[in-house]
């Protein structure tokens, strides 16, 4: 299913940061480790912070965990611990080697 299918709108941020092979290494590794991994939402696994395994991410938590990996976010709080809203311009994140997000763009389906 298309993204414009399951999605009225999304909002976009460019991430801002130092491309350099090392941040770069970091996060194909990541998304080797990750790639097959399950998608989707459970009450249950976002309040289970002790997950391990086979897991099922949620759109945030899988943006924190990469962002993490690429050492720009610190490890706590933990990856499924972000919401969306984390990730707005209203919030401050605490952003290691100067990385940040630029401005919102809405991208809408309708």
């Amino acid at each position: 299913m298309g993204m414009y299918k399951e999605y009225e709108r999304i909002v976009y941020r460019h991430l801002r940061c130092k491309r350099i092979p090392s941040t770069i290494h970091k996060l194909l590794e990541y998304v080797n480790r990750t790639v097959g991994k399950q998608y989707g939402f459970s009450v249950w696994n976002f309040f289970n912070s002790a997950r391990t395994g086979n897991k099922q991410y949620f759109c945030s938590e899988l943006v924190a965990s990469a962002y993490m990996a690429m050492g720009l976010l610190p490890a706590e709080p933990n990856a499924h611990s972000y919401l969306p809203a984390s990730f707005s311009g209203d919030q401050q994140l605490n952003w290691k080697d100067d990385a940040t997000l630029g401005q919102e763009y809405l991208i809408s389906f309708e």
